[in-house]
């Protein structure tokens, strides 16, 4: 009898510590949920924590900087431009816009003029729009640098590692 009574209070003493022991788990996964989205408009992902890089922060600066149209040289203005970090090199895409002196501009990527009257133009605005790239980067060499070229938005050209390559010329 005594063995009985023994064996009924282990019984109850394992129930009730297992009945604990769930409520508090459930209690602990409350806890742990994760904080609502902070928009209320978007799914919570949006809410989600994200740490950049010290080249992404920078990226972004450089291109909210240099998203507004301002002339750069006599013969451009700079629509705007945009900057990417990747793992092997940076790529910016620098959209210019011809103003009136600049006629050699035919539209549809392409020039009226031979490539030496054209890329002296182009590269005096790649290296005003380089300048404002090192200003953020100084450190970047040539060899770790794209531009991909654009006027009014369509891609004319490419400059890699200090050498500007037109499309029209390839």
């Amino acid at each position: 009898m005594k063995s009985r009574i023994l064996l009924w209070l282990a019984l109850v003493a394992g129930a009730g510590t297992a009945a604990l022991a769930v409520a508090w788990a459930q209690g602990q996964s409350r806890e742990e949920e994760p904080a609502r989205s902070e928009y209320a408009y978007l799914p919570a992902r949006y809410g989600e924590v994200y740490i950049p890089s010290v080249a992404e922060w920078q990226a972004l600066q450089l291109t909210a900087l240099c998203a507004s149209r301002v002339r750069i040289t006599k013969n451009f203005s700079r629509e705007h431009l945009n900057c990417y970090p990747q793992r092997d090199r940076m790529i910016v895409t620098l959209d210019l816009v011809p103003e009136p002196p600049f006629t050699l501009y035919a539209g549809g990527g392409k020039f009226t003029g031979p490539p030496e009257k054209v890329k002296p133009a182009l590269q005096e605005a790649l290296d005003i729009s380089l300048k404002t790239v090192r200003a953020f980067f100084p450190e970047i060499r040539d060899q770790d640098l794209q531009v991909r070229l654009y006027v009014q938005s369509e891609l004319v050209g490419t400059w890699t590692a200090g050498t500007l390559d037109l499309t029209g010329e390839r």
